[in-house]
């Protein structure tokens, strides 16, 4: 194989991973709890808070509970 197929079958590996890991978190519930700031943009707070940015949000916990809504196709 050339370099390329190489490159072009990691990315595609990689693709396979992150759709089977978003497949798989869906049947779970996240709730995070985070202190030290007033959130007006959700999104924006989340990934504050994964991104470990502390001098925003501070990570106090995460609990993660079976999503009893999801139903795999």
């Amino acid at each position: 194989m050339t370099e390329i197929h190489n490159v072009e079958r990691e990315r595609e590996m990689q693709r396979n991973i992150t759709a089977e890991r978003a497949a798989e978190a869906r049947s779970y519930i996240f709730l995070i709890f985070s202190t030290d700031g007033e959130i007006e943009n959700p999104h924006e707070a989340l990934s504050s808070i994964l991104d470990g940015d502390e001098n925003r949000f501070k990570l106090e916990k995460v609990t993660v509970l079976r999503n009893p809504a999801y139903r795999p196709f």
